[in-house]
């Protein structure tokens, strides 16, 4: 079953992370506990447990999947916006230009979800960067 793949490779991957070897983590108290658990309900379960099991990992993986990514937007906005130079705010400004003609093009080409991907790149990219008060150079 994949649910039990998933907790074997989970497992591995906590292995590497602690620079242990795989059994020496996989005879561990909880580790043996928690796959006997899988074993008694898939016997007991079948393929439906199975399924049950794996709609719960993958529910499970969304949810720290979607913690991640909102940490990682939390981190971003309080770093705030980068302090970019002439050169750099130049190419960045080009970049948006780029994201808002092909969004363009996609939108009258009836591709609304190419598009708006594409002009939401171009917003993300912009929102990175801030151009200084004054050009030093002036």
């Amino acid at each position: 079953y994949k649910v039990v793949e998933a907790l074997l490779l989970s497992v591995n991957d906590e292995a590497k992370e602690a620079g242990l070897p795989f059994q020496e983590l996989l005879q561990r108290p909880d580790t043996l506990l928690e796959l006997q658990s899988a074993r008694r309900r898939l016997d007991l379960g079948g393929e439906n447990e199975a399924k049950r099991m794996q709609e719960n990992l993958d529910a499970m993986m969304q949810r720290a999947t979607k913690a991640i990514e909102e940490e990682k937007k939390r981190e971003e906005h309080e770093r705030g916006r980068v302090l970019i130079d002439m050169h750099g705010l130049k190419m960045a400004l080009d970049y948006g230009q780029k994201c808002k003609k092909d969004g363009l093009i996609e939108w009258q080409s009836g591709n609304i979800e190419e598009a708006i991907a594409s002009w939401r790149l171009g917003d993300e990219t912009l929102r990175k960067f801030r151009a200084p008060v004054k050009c030093e150079n002036e």
